[in-house]
């Protein structure tokens, strides 16, 4: 049985010895005013051994890369981290 978890956002990595915990968070209450941030709220953890969670960062970068190219997300300028185009 597989189940899905949804996140709004990693907000927390942990290393403890060889696992890494990510937290995992959802949107609680969402911003009244644009100068407010959005309460998160942590529902779940995700922990892997390290290995793992490299192999996992290598995915998500090769994802970008190809989304970037693919003209979905565009790099901001001076920043490493893409946006998505809309």
């Amino acid at each position: 049985m597989q189940d899905t978890i949804f996140a709004d956002a990693i907000t927390n990595i942990y290393v403890t010895g060889p696992l890494v915990r990510l937290e995992l968070s959802v949107v609680e209450t969402v911003a009244k005013q644009t100068t407010e941030a959005a309460k998160l709220r942590v529902s779940h953890y995700v922990v892997l051994p390290m290995d793992a969670f490299a192999n996992a960062v290598a995915m998500q970068q090769g994802l970008v890369n190809k989304l970037v190219t693919d003209g979905v997300l565009k790099k901001r300028e001076g920043n490493e981290t893409p946006k998505v185009l809309s």
